[in-house]
């Protein structure tokens, strides 16, 4: 067992489904392979618990997740120190972190210039922030 596995199994902070979720999409789903309706059966936990599960994992810094809105997209999930490779593709829309001071900044790009437009504490509430000027 690696020691992301470890470390995450032994947080008492997370649910149990959360922690159930994370070892099944690390060691059976590394590749983003499945779909999420795939995802929920094996792991046999509803989607209110999904969702749940994944957004307490990013929050606690475990792992980042990409969901899509469409059917025929398969969700994509990092983990551990790999997050950075997710962050690095949200550069090209408009939004930075910064790691020191824990923050994500959201710009709006027109005609190759950036328009500062505010700062959200997670990726998620930068990307809504992001959606509102898109």
């Amino acid at each position: 067992m690696e020691d992301l596995l470890k470390q995450v199994l032994s947080d008492e902070t997370l649910y149990a489904s959360a922690k159930t979720l994370f070892a099944y999409l690390y060691v059976c789903n590394r590749e983003c392979t499945k779909y999420n309706h795939e995802i929920l059966s094996e792991v046999n936990i509803g989607i209110n618990a999904y969702f749940r599960a994944v957004r307490d994992l990013e929050c606690c810094g475990y792992m980042k997740a990409k969901f899509h809105r469409s059917e025929t997209k398969k969700p994509i999930f990092v983990f551990g120190d790999e997050t950075l490779n997710l962050e690095e593709e949200e550069k090209d829309k408009g939004i930075y972190y910064h790691k020191g001071r824990n923050i994500y900044e959201v710009y709006l790009l027109e005609n190759g210039e950036r328009k500062y437009i505010g700062r959200a504490k997670t990726i998620n509430l930068a990307r809504k922030l992001k959606m509102k000027y898109d």
